[in-house]
């Protein structure tokens, strides 16, 4: 294990520094692959993990990274991360259309804390890991170029805390899930007209999906692909476009409870007299509100565990949503439907006091409205 700093404020057309707090690593450019580089030739990753720690100023990339820098492929965690982890100190890391991971299946480990990436690669995928990458409070602005798939994390990567936006895609997803990710209190605004999130057997909760009036694409923006846990979403739209979650015949054993919808084309794009046995396993505690298209409620026999849910409210269920508060209101507040009930001998803090949980991304206090406040 060991700390390696970083300086992206120095000027150095060939690169210098030892690595340490007191003469940290600085190149002009590809700052990062020179890193990468440094800690290979220092003896590879460490047995128990790395820090990546950046003193000051960020990354810029000017050439695809080489996927064959023993540092790539650590098996143990190399954290990136600015010195001080409060949010107020963020990492500028310009991709210049270059793949900040390559796409080797080797990569494995590298995890992300509040850089904001910007200028995204159109070459493949901008961030792509074998397994365990993670993204916590980053940001991806997606208005420099056209660019492609922005995150290929692996089995057990996470995804927390990040924004997306200006949503540059003319192909790919923001995020093409593999199995035990979670993938949690993020803001999605899509653009793009095609998907936007595969899950396949993760979990996708507390998240605000905002899509845009370019957004028209009415199959489904989250596909769940099986066995999905998504609960305490929300979706808000101004144009009745985009479907929320796509949910074909061959996706299995599905967990949807306690989502929002408002001012899309549809909630969930159901596959209807083609679907299979209980492809919803549980179907509970959603709310929606001006939904133009809606398929819900499903065929009695697709659905397993179908309660407490309302399909047309008769108003909204958000505090202000055109002015930007996505808070639920009086409607959603501790309206939801809570899966304790189902066992008696599981008990809980809500369940003893009686309470729902709230349905949607926001609590007054939850994480992603501080999310928010980042960018």
């Amino acid at each position: 294990m060991a700390d390696y700093y970083v300086d992206g404020t120095i000027s150095s057309a060939s690169g210098q520094g030892d690595g340490s707090e007191g003469n940290p690593w600085g190149k002009t450019d590809d700052l990062w692959d020179y890193c990468l580089s440094q800690i290979a030739a220092a003896g590879g990753a460490g047995s128990t993990g790395d820090n990546l720690i950046v003193l000051d100023g960020g990354f810029s990339q000017t050439t695809n990274p080489d996927p064959t820098v023993v540092a790539y492929s650590q098996g143990k965690m190399l954290y990136v991360r600015p010195n001080v982890l409060d949010g107020t100190q963020r990492i500028p890391f310009d991709c210049g259309t270059k793949r900040v991971m390559g796409t080797s299946t080797g990569e494995m480990g590298i995890q992300f804390y509040f850089c904001d990436f910007t200028n995204l690669s159109p070459d493949g995928t901008t961030i792509y890991t074998r397994s365990y990458g993670s993204v916590y409070y980053c940001s991806f602005d997606g208005s420099g170029s056209s660019h492609s798939t922005v995150l290929r994390l692996g089995g057990q990567g996470r995804v927390i805390g990040c924004r997306f936006f200006d949503d540059g895609r003319t192909a790919g997803l923001f995020n093409s899930g593999s199995a035990g990710q979670q993938v949690m209190w993020n803001i999605f605004e899509p653009s793009y007209n095609g998907y936007m999130v595969y899950t396949y057997g993760s979990v996708f909760a507390h998240n605000l999906i905002l899509p845009t009036a370019s957004m028209t694409y009415n199959t489904g923006m989250v596909l769940p692909i099986q066995t999905g846990r998504m609960f305490r979403n929300t979706f808000y739209g101004e144009t009745n476009k985009g479907s929320g979650f796509f949910v074909a015949n061959s996706y299995e054993s599905n967990y949807i409870a306690n989502n929002y919808f408002e001012g899309i084309y549809n909630e969930i794009n159901d596959y209807g007299t083609s679907q299979h046995m209980n492809t919803f396993e549980v179907l509970s505690g959603n709310r929606s509100f001006n939904i133009s298209h809606s398929e819900m409620p499903p065929l009695d026999y697709t659905r397993l565990i179908y309660q407490n849910n309302e399909w047309g409210m008769s108003e909204s269920g958000l505090v202000d949503p055109a002015n930007g508060d996505y808070r639920p209101n009086k409607n959603l507040i501790n309206a939801g439907w809570k899966d304790c009930d189902l066992n008696t001998e599981i008990t809980s803090l809500s369940a003893e006091l009686g309470i729902n949980p709230t349905i949607g991304a926001y609590d007054a206090t939850t994480v992603a409205q501080k999310v928010r406040d980042l960018y």
